[in-house]
């Protein structure tokens, strides 16, 4: 082989070796994106929030990319991956354009199989009609740490079983849509929490007890066929042994415990290499030859700095070029080409009229079967037992001031919104409603619904004189 082939070998490996990022909102002659296109022969890319304007918009950009790539004679599509996971943790938001369905949690609290598949066929559908083919996602973690702040409402539940019969119902759906699947974040870091000291998230459980509980739902999924690749979490895992830090660069981790125990042969995605804990105790390049080489990842993610991602690429080209890791190089370059073989040009579906109704009408429906009672413990509702038609029925409604994720999505040129609005403070709308159902859920009875909002600073005189002049006060937290 002369040494110009072997170049172009070595280049066109490495660069299927990356899940790449970058910023920006369209694609231009000489961004970043077309950088790892044409000089590095990127073939996978995850777009998010800093790409994301509205849905017309990332359509193009994605269709841009996709051109790039036929261009520089690539024979199958790119690999575009997004990391939408519902409810509060979505990487886009377009009410016009992309329905809104509850989070993990919120499905799980409908206990309805049917209605989580159906919300994992119309988030693939949705997906793919913009020319996503990959999701990051299901999320297979275990909430077993209630205060766990990286998890929470993301995860299906707080058992094995609930996680496993939940995401099974969810991941048929996406399979049905049409879309890849990336299950996270091995082994199952719903007990993680955030070394202070170290400034590090860390779980502490043994080998022993990952294996018997955290990677189960990941098991389950894998022998049921739905699980097109894994994401290797970037916790750290002290205690599997004592030269282990972070799980995706750990090769109890990955091998013997994802490969060997779950029998899983799939693609395996680092963690990003940027995440602050990981880039400064390992370094970008020495993070990219350790997942891939030592811990026997098949693909680095790095999520945005383009001078990081050319240091990945180039540790990478070097023990590439060394000869000395050509079996691990052929392995994971096999399991990427089966993954790309499964993407065609001609693939992107349209969204109709008709189908966009019909996901409106299930986001409806999941959102209403998601309110779940946590607690009553002092036998409060119903409040219509407070209150007789003799009475003033007069009802206080305590909101927080709170600050919307996406507020650039409400806002409104039309005279009437501008009118509406003027009356209420920023995002007191957002309880509005519910003070407006409230005062007209019995017409029987004549409910006075008095609705005011309180800051962190929390209830002033003026608060206090309007509960003590109320028949029953609501107040949110």
């Amino acid at each position: 082989m002369s040494n110009l082939s072997r170049d172009k070998r070595v280049v066109e490996s490495t660069g299927k070796l990356l899940l790449a990022g970058f910023e920006g909102y369209e694609i231009t002659p000489d961004c970043q994106a077309v950088k790892l296109i044409k000089i590095h022969k990127v073939r996978s890319f995850i777009l998010g929030s800093k790409n994301f304007v509205n849905v017309p918009q990332i359509t193009k950009l994605i269709d841009d990319l996709q051109t790039r790539a036929k261009l520089e004679g690539y024979e199958r599509p790119l690999l575009i991956a997004v990391d939408q996971e519902l409810g509060c943790c979505n990487a886009m938001f377009d009410e016009i354009a992309l329905t809104q369905f509850p989070g993990a949690m919120g499905l799980a609290a409908t206990d309805d199989v049917e209605l989580i598949y159906k919300v994992g066929e119309a988030l693939a559908t949705e997906l793919r009609s913009i020319g996503f083919n990959f999701l990051m996602g299901p999320d297979l973690d275990i909430c077993s740490r209630m205060s766990n702040q990286l998890i929470g409402v993301r995860s299906f539940g707080s058992t094995v079983e609930d996680v496993t019969k939940y995401a099974i119902a969810f991941a048929r759906g996406l399979k049905k849509g049409g879309i890849l699947t990336c299950a996270k974040h091995f082994p199952g870091i719903g007990s993680s929490f955030v070394d202070n000291l170290l400034e590090l998230p860390m779980m502490l459980e043994t080998y022993t007890q990952l294996e018997c509980f955290n990677v189960l739902p990941f098991k389950n999924l894998i022998d049921e066929g739905l699980i097109d690749s894994v994401h290797a979490g970037g916790v750290a895992v002290p205690n599997i042994s004592p030269n282990e830090i972070h799980a995706c660069l750990s090769p109890v981790i990955v091998q013997k415990l994802l490969r060997k125990n779950c029998k899983f042969d799939g693609l395996v995605v680092s963690e990003c290499l940027e995440l602050e804990s990981l880039c400064r105790n390992v370094g970008l390049g020495q993070g990219a030859v350790l997942a891939i080489l030592y811990a026997r990842c098949d693909m680095v993610m790095v999520c945005s700095d383009y001078i990081y991602q050319e240091e990945a690429l180039s540790s990478l080209t070097k023990a590439y070029e060394s000869g000395n890791y050509d079996p691990i190089f052929a392995q994971s370059v096999r399991r990427i080409d089966e993954l790309h073989r499964k993407l065609q040009w001609s693939e992107k579906i349209q969204l109709t009229s008709d189908l966009w109704n019909e996901h409106q009408k299930l986001s409806i429906q999941a959102y209403s079967k998601s309110i779940t009672l946590v607690r009553d413990q002092e036998d409060v509702l119903p409040i219509n037992k407070y209150f007789t038609k003799n009475d003033e029925n007069n009802i206080v409604v305590l909101t927080p001031l709170i600050t919307q994720i996406h507020p650039d999505v409400h806002n409104t040129n039309s005279e009437e919104a501008r009118a509406n609005s003027s009356k209420l403070y920023p995002c007191e709308d957002t309880f509005h409603d519910f003070g407006e159902q409230l005062a007209g859920y019995d017409e029987s009875q004549d409910y006075k619904v008095l609705h005011t909002t309180y800051t962190a600073n929390g209830l002033t005189t003026l608060h206090e004189s309007l509960i003590e002049n109320s028949k029953k006060t609501f107040q949110f937290h």
